[in-house]
C-alpha cells in the first residue's frame, strides 16, 4: 500500500493524491481477497514474485523519467485485475460445493 501511496505523491498531482485516497479502501478490499486466498505456496510465492518484478520495473521507470511506467502500470493493473476476478470466481465455485 505504501507504494501505491508513494507513486502518487512523487506525481505531485493533487487531483491523483486525492484519487488515490478515495481509492485506498477499495485496494484494501483487494489486497485482503488477494493476500487470504492462497493455499498452495509455490503458487503464492510466483504470484507476488510477478508482481514485484512488475511494480520494480514501475519504479524504475518512473525514477529514470522513462515514459514506459505507464504500459508497465498498465500490464500490472490488467494482471492484478485478471488474478482477482479468478479468485473471485474460485470462490463462489466453493461457497456453491
Amino acid at each position: 500500500m505504501n507504494l501505491h501511496i508513494g507513486i502518487a505523491e512523487s506525481a505531485k498531482n493533487p487531483f491523483f493524491g486525492e484519487l488515490m485516497n478515495v481509492l485506498i479502501s477499495a485496494y484494501i478490499e483487494i489486497f485482503h481477497v488477494v493476500w487470504s486466498s492462497w493455499g498452495n505456496p509455490e503458487q503464492e510465492q510466483a504470484f507476488f514474485s510477478h508482481y514485484f518484478r512488475q511494480q520494480g520495473l514501475i519504479v524504475e521507470a518512473i525514477a529514470d523519467r522513462n515514459p514506459e511506467a505507464a504500459a508497465y502500470m498498465t500490464q500490472h493493473i490488467d494482471d492484478s485485475r485478471r488474478q482477482y476476478e479468478r479468485i473471485l470466481v474460485q470462490r463462489s465455485k466453493a461457497e456453491h460445493v
